[in-house]
């Protein structure tokens, strides 16, 4: 064993998980369009983790709004990929940026039968 203390983990920075990143994010959403955005606060929140760099997992009934987390989030994060100036705590995200999900529902299905 090393005699050396060990490095207690950085704890990441947070700047959307604030008021300021949320007023920020609602900001963002009410004025997206084609039509305005209105996030249940749970939302919020998860929206405000992802962006500091925490994970989630969102296990709510059908039609909770768990789409929701996606959807808005990828609002988000066009916005801030086309307004750097909307970035807190130096975040940046490519000019045209992709999300990928893999939604295994279907096999969920099967394997309940």
């Amino acid at each position: 064993m090393s005699s050396r203390a060990q490095n207690p983990p950085a704890q990441p920075t947070k700047a959307y998980d604030t008021p300021q990143g949320r007023e920020l994010i609602l900001h963002i959403l009410l004025n997206s369009k084609p039509r305005s955005i209105i996030p249940h606060e749970y939302q919020l929140e998860g929206i405000c983790k992802s962006l500091d760099g925490e994970d989630m997992i969102a296990t709510m009934a059908t039609g909770a709004g768990k789409t929701g987390f996606y959807c808005f989030l990828m609002v988000v994060i066009c916005a801030i990929a086309q307004n750097s100036e909307l970035a807190l705590g130096g975040l940046r995200f490519p000019s045209n940026p992709c999300m990928l999900l893999v939604c295994p529902t279907k096999a969920l299905e099967i394997d309940m039968v």
